[in-house]
């Protein structure tokens, strides 16, 4: 039996906080009416990479999921 606690660190705790699937990140691009190149634009990433996020092809860094749910919060663009 292991005596000692599972380490937790502040990027395994945001990294769980953080996860935004495809759809959730879809939704906030129409929500705010981007287009792919302007959510890429926004997020400082490429195009490919907004695109890969979409479509699943990618997993969604835990910054880019803050970036995300910040921008679905504020107002009308």
């Amino acid at each position: 039996m292991n005596r000692y606690p599972p380490v937790v660190t502040i990027e395994t705790i945001r990294s769980k906080e953080a996860d935004m699937d495809r759809t959730e990140f879809a939704a906030v691009r129409a929500a705010k009416e981007m287009t792919q190149a302007e959510i890429a634009a926004y997020l400082g990433v490429t195009l490919r990479s907004a695109q890969r996020y979409e479509y699943g092809d990618r997993r969604i860094p835990p910054a880019v999921a803050e970036r995300m749910r910040a921008l679905a919060k504020k107002g009308k663009r």
